[in-house]
Parts: C-alpha cells; structure tokens; sequence
C-alpha cells in the first residue's frame, strides 16, 4: 500500500481518503504505540503529508482519514452522523477546485523600460511655494509626478493569473523552439537521415537550455529568498494546480457569491458594518500616573534630512495606494522631489491639513481562519498613499522618542516597540507564572479577546488620550484631520467596491496606526492587581491561585476590565475569551465576564506558540514541525534540482524558523520532541542527492551546520547577552539573578541559579541558561555588540567540537 501511494505522490497535488484501520495514533501530538502507527507517521513525515481529520470518525478513534499533499486544497472538514450500513461516521469535507478567475486587465508602469535620465531632469523643475492651502499644493506636485510618469515610464498589462511563459523561459529558448519547429516540419516533409538528425540535435538543444534556465532561475531564488520571499512563494504559487484566492462567500440569504465584483461589494459591507458610529464624548479622566504634562511634545518642522532618509527606507516592491503614485518611482527620484515633498509635509503640519489622497485606502482582505466562505473571517490591510506613509513616518519617529524617553507606555504592552518582540512578552509574562507555579501549583491565565480592536476605535477619545499625555497642539489637529472623513474600498481581481465613510479605528496597514492603538488601550491595566501582558490587542492576565482570594481577585479584575471596556468603548468578544487553569491543585473557578461563563480550555495558541494546560510544549513541537513539513514539502515538489546551493539556503530562509520561532520560550527537553523537530532538519539534508549516503553528522559537517538542539543553546544564550546587555528592553533583574560571588571562572558577569521543584520550571529559559551562560569565557561574554557575540560564541562552540 505504502508503494502505491507514493507513486501516486508524483503528482503535484494528491488527495488519499480511506478508512486506515489505525487506532493507536494520536494526531494531536503524531505520535503511535505500535509499529505500523509509526509506519504510517514515518511516511507522513518522509513524503511532507497532512492529515486533516481530528474528530473520532469510529467510537472514540480517528479511522477514517483525509491526507493530502496541499493544506488550501481542503477545508472545513467535519465528522457528522452514522452512515447507516456501519458503525464509523460520515465524514464531509469542501475540497477547492481551480476556478476560472474574471479579471479586470489593469495596466501598470513597467519601470524597468522608464527612462529615468529624463524624468529626473523634468522633476528638476518643481516648484511648489508654501503659500496656499496644502490640498492644492500637493495636487499640483501630484499631478506633475504622475504627468512625467506617464511620459517616461511605459505602461504593461498586468496579468496576476494568467501567465503566456514561464518565469525561466527567455529569448534564447524562444529561438531554439522555433528552429526545432522548422526541423520538425521539414523531417515530417523529407525524412532523411539527415533531417532526422537535425532534428534530434535542436531538441536536445532545447532540453539542455531550458535544464540551464531553470537551474538558474531557482538557484537565484534560493540565494534570495532571505531578502524577498515574495519571489519564492509566487514561483511556488505559479506550479500549484491549485490556488488559494478570496472567496466564493456566502451573502446574507446564504448564497453563494462567485464574481469578483460582488465578493469586493460583500467584503466592503462587512468591513464597514464593524466600525463605531455612535460614539459618546469621554466623560471621564484618564488616568495615568506616568504622565507629566511639563513635558509636553512639542511643535516641530520636519527637515529634508528625515525625508531623505524616509525616501532611503523605502520598499520599492510594495504596491501604491489609490494615488497611484508608486514607492518605485519616489526612491528613483528622491533627490529632486526631496526639497517638494519636505514643503508639501511642513505646510500639512502646520495647517493641520491632510490631503484627500492620503485618507483613502484600497483594502486587501486578508483570511485568517476558519471557514474561507465566511466574510467575517477576512482581515481588511490597507493600501494607503505611499506619500502619506512617509510623513507618517517621520511623525510616528517623534511620537515614539517622546513616549519612551517620558516612560509613558506601561511596562506589560510589548507590540510595536523598540527593542521587544513577541518572545520578550512571553519570556517575561510566564516567567513569573512559572516561578509562582513551582511553589504553588495552580496557575488561571485568562485570554482575552478584542472585538475588531483596530477598527473600534472612537476618535474623539483616542485624540482625548493623546492630549493627556501631552501629544497636543499641531501634531493632535493634525492626527485629528488625518482620522476624519477617511474612506476605503475593496479591491480584488482589478473591480472596486463602492467608497464607504470610515467612522472609527485605525487603519491595519498604516505606519502611525498601530502606535495610536497601544496608546489608546496603554490604561487598560490601571489599578489591577494581577498580572497583565500585552502585545498590541493581544492581552493576557492571570496569576497563582491557592485561595479563595486569589480567584476573587482575578474575577475583580476581570470586572474592571470590563468597566473599562465600556468606558472606552472596545468591546470584548466573550464567546472567544479563554481561560487555562494549570495544575492538579487548581479548583477550576468559573469566570465569567459581563454574566458570560468564560471557557476554559486544556490547550491556548499565546502569541503563536501552543501552551498546555500541564505546562508542556509537546504540541507545539508538533505544530512547529508540521509547518516546517508542509514548507520543505513545497519546496521537494517544486523545485527541479536540489543541490547544495538550492536546499541549504531555502532551508535556512524558509523552513528551519517554523522549528525556531521564539523556541528560547517551548525550548523542549524530552527525547520524542526533540527526535521529532531534528527530523525535519534530517530530512532537509537529506534532499541534497551528493549526501544521501553520508550520516546526518556527516551532513551537518559537510554543509557546516549544527544541529538543531545545539542551535536552540546558541539562540538561548544569544537571548541572555541581549537581555543582560540592554539589545532586548526589559529589566534584566526580573529575569535574571545577577550573582556577585561566584568568581571561580569569572567571566564578567554571573548569573545566579534558582532553587527549583518542578520540570516545566527547571527547563525554562531563565534556569536552564544560567549553568551554560555561567560557563562561558569572557572573551564570548565581554562582546560589546550582537554580531561580535554571536562570531565569538561560534568560534567557542567549534573549538569544543574540535576538543
């Protein structure tokens, strides 16, 4: 059977349904008790395969099975009733099918045929005075900009779906096949000898070149796909049979809705349906004990050498808002549009005016998860003016230098901030908790859920908030005319929706947006008395639990967040808060928020990383390898040749940080999990066919590598130097026990080993670094920069390797 399958596995995309007879596998953690389960979890793993099935279609067991080579090509899968000729359930699965896509044929600047000489010369000619209103004065600058684009810059039909060659194919090919055409015709015509032999010739010929090309062409792909992924994954998407879009959505009457221009029309509706139209004035303080309004942020003109760096910055593959005006054609030009766009900015501060232009927004609907034929759940990203995105740039700079250099962002908020990241939330949060847990035992966390958070924002009260911590006078009148009379459409295939008022929040896709939004909800934690950690609307709080006070004093909280949701008028979706309560002395208090029993769960994804109700990360190693699987799969059915220069670098970009994402937190200690993620890396090398026959340390020597276990060392002591040495904001006292007296190997700085009771905490970043830090030479430890640390830790671990 297992033969069988895999030559039906030649195919780009394979669908195998059956029932497999195969109880004792647990597809939660993929893992088996007998030696056919593990059969069948080996051949999974080795050919890159998902299984989609995770309700017991027998009795309390998961028979039958729907495997599939591509993720997208199957969905909403659900185990229903007995079939009525035996004892398993009916299993009922949508499988996507290539569809015909309507398009409307766009066409769009070829900037790689514009003649910039040119055009730079006519920019030269610019002159914008800084009398008048700025709406005028950037419409003139706008329409000059785009009149020269026009005149310099040829346009192309863009066609996303439908493409008349591969990415490859070239003139040289081009030509070959023309002449094997010919020689086919006249051997067809005069069957010679010689004929034939011609014949033969340019067809290998043809061969050859194409081999060539597409050897080439992927080659390049794997040495660049660090720096532009987006490469990667459309030459990927280009191969797949089939692809995943927007859409077909269900209407209001339960229809379904095919056309592009209706989908946008339905998706535009939803959107705007979500935004607050009837709110109230606050009327209430805000409070803050951080704020001091002596320091107030003042007025400021903004200097051609923050523009130029803002043009500097620039992303050139990134699309234009509804302006038209592209980021390509703004860096090309930016020494002569540098002294216009600096007056076009000063005049808009000043004047408290924004153009029209940049409060419009082309909305790309992005899927999240669940049912794809559901609007509700799509995303709205927007597509502003690029233009725009640059002062806001510059504005969000300022705003940000100001909150951190007054301290006036609370300590729990880790999104969008200099210096933290997801991991440093995580580290921090759970630190505590694991730390209080190792002597307590029972542990509640409460997960909470923002309703449409960045669409719910008030304005008035955002602009409330930000005068109270001292953003006021010209830069709050001008955030104030930025976040009125915005609209925003949906755009999809080339048709647009109808425009529609956007009347609360902040858009998802602008710079200055997600700054506004952590300030917005920075007082959410005022006057609680547990622990609260927040990563932009991402919010946890929780805490020991021994007594009856410490379950009241959550639920206390919890009310007060609640206050403070009405108050502020960012409701909470109930249904999807969660509660996971850990610990076998916990006594299961039920929460409630606004009279509504909360869940709880055994299981809760935190920030992309699955955390268990008994503290063990066994179910993220096994999530973290089925999206290193799913992706090395990708790349073994996609690519042609896979040699050294091809696998080695799309493995390192690509695959290997889904096995590393934040692992200094999941860091696993048991054998089955580590077995389970240094697999993928086998797995990887073993694709590169000169090394085959070589053991997988000789592999790893061979392609200078190191193993997985050993890079998640290097990635926890790389973590401890960033901490330590202030590359990583928190304070280092709440993480770590800086030790005086040990000086038997003094490396400049000790740490200090805490006395512990349980596993999950022994085996948790903050201990288990310490033996291996305190270890450490000072030539390694005494580095003065990241990179210097990370050379002089890998030249310490070689010479260990050599010892």
């Amino acid at each position: 059977m297992y033969s069988v399958l895999k030559q039906s596995l030649n195919n780009n995309v394979s669908l195998i349904l059956g029932d497999f007879n195969l109880p004792h596998i647990d597809w939660a953690t993929l893992s088996g008790t007998e030696s056919e389960s593990h059969r069948m979890i080996e051949f999974l793993e080795e050919n890159f395969l998902s299984q989609m099935v995770s309700e017991p279609t027998r009795q309390n067991n998961i028979l039958d099975l729907v495997i599939t080579t591509q993720d997208n090509l199957v969905s909403n899968v659900k185990v229903g009733e007995h079939l009525s000729s035996c004892d398993h359930k009916l299993v009922r699965i949508d499988i996507r099918t290539q569809t015909s896509v309507t398009e409307n044929k766009v066409k769009v600047p070829n900037f790689k045929r514009a003649n910039f000489v040119a055009l730079r010369q006519k920019l030269t000619e610019i002159q914008l005075s800084d009398d008048g209103n700025v709406e005028e004065v950037w419409l003139s600058f706008k329409n000059h900009l785009l009149n020269q684009q026009n005149t310099f810059v040829p346009l192309c039909e863009k066609r996303s779906h439908i493409k008349k060659s591969p990415p490859w194919f070239n003139s040289e090919i081009k030509h070959s096949l023309k002449e094997r055409k010919l020689l086919y015709k006249l051997k067809k015509e005069h069957s010679t000898p010689e004929n034939i032999r011609f014949y033969h010739d340019a067809r290998r010929r043809v061969k050859r070149l194409v081999c060539q090309a597409k050897r080439r062409y992927e080659e390049n792909i794997a040495v660049n796909c660090k720096n532009n992924p987006k490469s990667f994954f459309s030459y990927i998407n280009n191969s797949k049979a089939i692809r995943s879009g927007i859409g077909p959505l269900t209407n209001n009457d339960g229809a379904l809705v095919t056309d592009s221009q209706h989908i946008a029309n339905l998706l535009n509706n939803y959107f705007s349906s979500v935004f607050n139209t009837n709110s109230l004035p606050p009327t209430t303080t805000y409070t803050s004990t951080n704020v001091n309004l002596e320091h107030a942020l003042p007025n400021f003109e903004i200097t051609t050498d923050e523009v130029h760096k803002a043009l500097h910055s620039l992303k050139t593959n990134k699309s234009p808002g509804p302006d038209k005006v592209y980021p390509k054609l703004l860096k090309e030009t930016k020494s002569e549009i540098l002294s216009s766009l600096t007056t076009v900015f000063n005049m808009s501060l000043r004047q408290g005016i924004v153009p029209s232009d940049w409060k419009k927004a082309n909305v790309t609907p992005i899927f999240k998860k669940g049912d794809k034929k559901i609007p509700g759940n799509y995303r709205p990203i927007s597509l502003t003016s690029v233009v725009g995105k640059l002062l806001e740039s510059i504005i969000r700079d300022k705003i940000v230098r100001y909150l951190e250099s007054h301290s006036l962002i609370g300590d729990s908020q880790h999104g969008f901030r200099n210096k933290r990241s997801c991991l440093s939330n995580l580290l921090t949060f759970y630190n505590d908790l694991f730390s209080d847990y190792d002597v307590a035992k029972s542990l509640d966390i409460v997960y909470l859920d923002f309703q449409k958070a960045f669409d719910k924002v008030p304005h008035h009260k955002l602009l409330y908030k930000l005068k109270q911590i001292g953003i006021d006078g010209q830069v709050n009148q001008w955030i104030a005319n930025w976040l009125s009379n915005r609209q925003q459409r949906v755009v999809i295939d080339g048709f647009n929706s109808e425009w529609t008022p956007v009347t609360s929040g902040v858009p998802q896709g602008s710079v200055l947006g997600p700054v506004l939004f952590i300030i917005y909800i920075n007082d959410l934690d005022v006057g609680l008395n547990n622990r609260i950690s927040k990563f932009a609307d991402d919010t946890k709080i929780g805490n020991s639990v021994l007594t009856d006070e410490d379950r009241q004093s959550l639920q206390e909280d919890l009310h007060k967040i609640s206050v403070w949701s009405d108050r502020w008028e960012m409701p909470f979706n109930v249904d999807k808060c969660q509660v996971l309560q850990v610990g076998t002395r916990n006594k299961k208090f039920d929460y409630e928020m606004r009279g509504i029993k909360l869940k709880s769960v055994q299981c809760v994804k935190d920030l992309g990383v699955k955390i268990a109700s008994n503290l063990k990360f066994s179910q993220q190693c096994v999530d973290a390898t089925n999206k290193a699987n799913r992706m090395l799969g990708f790349i073994k059915r996609n690519f042609l040749f896979k040699n050294k220069d091809v696998i080695l670098p799309l493995y390192t970009s690509l695959v290997r940080p889904h096995l590393e994402y934040a692992v200094q937190f999941w860091s696993p200690h048991h054998a089955k999990d580590i077995a389970k993620l240094e697999g993928v890396q086998r797995r990887a090398t073993k694709m590169i066919p000169s090394l085959r026959n070589k053991s997988y340390e000789e592999r790893l020597s061979t392609l200078n590598m190191f193993s997985l276990e050993k890079r998640r060392l290097r990635g926890k002591l790389i973590e401890c130097f960033k901490i330590l040495n202030g590359f990583t904001n928190v304070d280092r006292s709440k993480v770590f026990m800086i030790d005086d007296t040990l000086r038997t190997r003094n490396n400049g700085i000790k740490l200090k080993c805490r006395q512990v009771n349980s596993d999950c905490t022994k085996f948790f970043f903050t201990n288990v670094v310490v033996r291996e830090w305190n270890k450490l030479p000072p030539s390694v430890v005494q580095c003065n920069t990241i990179d210097s640390f990370k050379n002089e830790l890998d030249r310490h671990f070689l010479q260990l390797n050599n010892n």
